[in-house]
Formats: structure tokens, sequence, C-alpha cells
């Protein structure tokens, strides 16, 4: 099983929030409210910088300008990454549960593979995954499958096999490019609609329902 970490096992939209808000202010330019950011994360955090400026900005600022309001976005994000952010209800018992019933567990984010494990140590009980992988230079964003294939390799499992549990369209999209399950979560940062319409196979509304899939598919 491998799962997206923003919106799936986390909810780190407050801390992204006020990290981006930092470098926007920093820059001058106006604010989002946190939920706002709901729309705009996903696809790593340049992806988030160009989104979050006005639309316009790209006609008067140069790419220095740009490059200097992501940067201050990663420095602002590293330094205060986890001050709200927690488990959804219920992930920390299902992570255990899955280990003592011998589920291979991964992680993949489109965050930096650096920012990513330590958010995970922090946030999430010790051991709960066999790998967890981020973005570096061998590892390119998702929906790329690359980063699915060498999670696949380190758990020794087939994609057939696994599930590939996520938040958003761009989950399902890597879940189908590879083969996996795609399994879409409703309390995520995106709704349910856009999980159906990237190919979900399942919707879940409680992380314990990932026990009954394994069940209809082990019966």
């Amino acid at each position: 099983m491998i799962f997206d970490l923003d919106g799936t096992l986390l909810d780190t939209i407050a801390d992204i929030g006020a990290a981006m808000n930092t470098a926007l202010a920093h820059a001058g330019l106006p604010l989002h409210p946190t939920e706002a950011y709901r729309g705009m994360v996903g696809w790593g955090l340049r992806r988030l910088a160009e989104a979050a400026v006005p639309v316009d900005y790209a006609d008067y600022a140069g790419d220095g300008d740009m490059d200097g309001i992501y940067e201050d976005l990663v420095a602002a994000y590293q330094a205060h990454a986890v001050v709200d952010t927690k488990p959804y209800d219920g992930v920390p018992e299902l992570l255990q549960e899955l280990r003592e019933n011998g589920c291979a567990l991964g992680v993949l984010s489109n965050k930096s593979h650096d920012l990513v494990v330590r958010i995970v140590e922090l946030c999430l009980p010790p051991e709960s995954f066999h790998e967890v992988r981020g973005v570096g230079p061998d590892t390119p964003h998702k929906p790329d499958p690359t980063g699915v294939r060498d999670v696949l390799r380190v758990l020794g499992s087939q994609p057939e096999e696994t599930l590939f549990v996520g938040d958003s369209a761009l989950d399902m999209k890597t879940a189908l490019a590879v083969g996996a399950v795609p399994v879409g979560v409703s309390w995520g940062f995106r709704p349910v609609a856009e999980l159906k319409d990237a190919g979900a196979v399942f919707i879940i509304d409680n992380p314990h329902e990932i026990n009954e899939i394994i069940a209809s598919k082990n019966s």
C-alpha cells in the first residue's frame, strides 16, 4: 500500500498556507485564506508559488522575482513545517493495524525528499513505513510513475496487488499509470467528484475502510 502524504495521512494545509503567505508578504503581494490553498497544493512547492501569485505577476516580474518567492516559501516551510500539521483521525491506528497484519507500506509525496522524511518522522508513529519517498534527483513529481515503481521495488509488491491512496486527481492518475488500485479519500484537500472523474476505484470516508477494501480483495 502506498499513501500520498498531504491531505491523505496528514492535514498540512495550515502550515503550507502560512509559509506561502509569509513569502507573499515578503514580496508585497496579496495573501490568501488558508482554505484557498486546498486547490493549489499537490504539485510541489514551486507550482504552489506559481499558483499563489497574482495571475498577471509573470507579465511584470522576471524569473528572478518568482525564484525569490519560491526560495522564501521553501525557507519558511522548512522552518515551520510542523506547527499545526497533524494526522487525520484514525490514521495512526490504521497504520499500526496494517503493519501488524503484514502489509508493506510506503509514502510517495511531491514534496522534497528530505522534507517528507522529516515530516513523517515528526508526525506519524515510528517505523510505520517500509519506504518514504519524496521528490529528488531520481524521483520526479507525480503523476510520473517513476517514484511509484521505485517504492514498489522496495516493498516487493506488484502494482495490481497495491492500493495507491490519495486525495487528488493527481494521485488517481499516478495509480493508474502503474496499474495500482486508485483509492480516493473524502477527507482531503480535493472534492470527491474530482477523485471519481480521475478514475478512483474506491472512495473512503474513514481510514479504517481500507481494511474493508483489503478484505474484499482477499475474498
